[in-house]
């Protein structure tokens, strides 16, 4: 892992230093983002409350002659790096990223965090891969992006194991107003573990137990991940949906196979309307007042049961409002209903969780 590490920012660090370095042609940039959630749990006759800081991260970022831009984001919470890379963009076709980032799959896992439509992602984010070292290329024309990516495992030394993925999309509706989105995505990669593990806190924000858990499944020589995703945005309206599957290929036990998908819509009352760059989803567009109110409703599977693996299973129905104060003040209320069982414990609590999202 510390040879790659030093190899990947060796490489940055020559390739910026080589560069022109006249001042009017390096623009620096640096953003934070925080965000301090509340979550009550009502199950059975036990109510829990928790609060505390879901996310605090710090980024600088440069973008420098040539096509080049690199940024490093730490969260100062988690204390872990999230992302840290560079990228050369010689035109508007290709682009090549080295360094950690977030792996080509799951669209909602390609929209940051400041502008989700719920304070956490969908069920189906248990196949995510996240962020993950490791080299990308991306070509763009038309309507068409694709990409592909090699990886190993993140900055902190976790999830090792060699893996490639990619994701296709066509957007044939992409204008001020209107977006049609389509994108299928695969990976595969093989754990140096020879293990795997999938778990869910069933869209609850951190400070909450994971309720759906396969725990360590062994013998696992390959993961493969497919996902099917659209989007569509029509003014202030949205409709978005995935489906992903994770197989697993085991040596001495029988294959595996677990799969979720989520269904979600908004609506901006306010006549504002979600942004969409480069195959995912953006921040809205909050008019000239600077403002926005949203509202929205997700629908959400997830199946962890396979075989002699009993991780549970569970549909989950939420509602949230969001409220833009402006650019930098995000304000968040979500209500999640679980329905879900695990072997033959029912899993049914009633979620109430907030958020104030500071950022710059």
């Amino acid at each position: 892992m510390l040879p790659r590490l030093i190899a990947c920012a060796l490489t940055s660090s020559l390739a910026l230093t080589s560069l022109p370095a006249h001042a009017d042609d390096w623009q620096w940039s640096t953003n934070g983002n925080a965000q301090l959630d509340w979550n009550r749990n009502d199950e059975g006759d036990r109510t829990t409350s928790t609060s505390g800081i879901r996310r605090s991260r710090i980024a600088v970022g440069v973008k420098a002659p040539n096509g080049f831009d690199a940024k490093a984001e730490y969260d100062v919470h988690s204390d872990v790096w999230t992302d840290m890379f560079i990228r050369w963009r010689p035109n508007a076709h290709h682009s090549v990223r080295v360094g950690q980032y977030k792996q080509p799959l799951y669209l909602d896992e390609q929209t940051s965090d400041r502008y989700t439509m719920f304070m956490e992602q969908g069920l189906p984010s248990s196949f995510s891969i996240a962020r993950r070292l490791g080299v990308e290329y991306v070509y763009a024309t038309g309507p068409w992006r694709a990409t592909l990516s090699t990886y190993d495992s993140d900055a902190e030394g976790r999830n090792g194991g060699t893996g490639l993925g990619a994701r296709v999309v066509w957007a044939p509706v992409n204008n001020d107003s209107s977006v049609v989105h389509f994108g299928l995505a695969a990976t595969t990669e093989a754990p140096d573990s020879k293990s795997a593990r999938f778990n869910s806190r069933s869209e609850a924000s951190n400070f909450s137990p994971r309720r759906f858990d396969t725990g360590s499944i062994a013998g696992v020589s390959d993961i493969r991940r497919t996902g099917l995703e659209a989007l569509w945005i029509e003014g202030p309206w949205s409709i978005q949906g995935e489906y992903l599957r994770a197989d697993l290929a085991r040596s001495a036990a029988p294959d595996l196979g677990f799969d979720g998908w989520y269904v979600e819509t908004s609506w901006f009352p306010s006549g504002d309307r979600r942004g969409y760059k480069e195959g995912a989803v953006d921040g809205p567009d909050l008019g000239e007042d600077g403002r926005a109110f949203e509202l929205a409703l997700r629908v959400s599977h997830l199946d962890l049961d396979d075989g002699l693996v009993r991780g549970g299973n569970t549909t989950n129905v939420t509602a949230g409002a969001t409220w833009y104060l402006n650019k930098n003040v995000r304000l968040v209320a979500n209500y999640v209903h679980v329905d879900g069982e695990r072997g033959s414990a029912i899993v049914d609590p009633n979620i109430i969780e907030t958020r104030i999202q500071l950022s710059y």
